[in-house]
């Protein structure tokens, strides 16, 4: 995923990431499943006025 999408963490952020949390042993994974800018999502979103 890193290959495919790492190039989006060099962007501008902020991000709205989707993802799992996962704990065990004391340590904590972040297993991120879909990333995008909050720029492009609120276009997305945006009703038209």
């Amino acid at each position: 995923v890193y290959r495919e999408r790492g190039h989006v963490l060099f962007d501008q952020g902020p991000f709205i990431f989707r993802g799992k949390v996962e704990e065990e042993f004391g340590a904590v994974t972040l297993t991120i499943t879909h990333l995008e800018r909050l720029e492009r999502m609120a276009r997305k979103t945006a009703t038209p006025s």
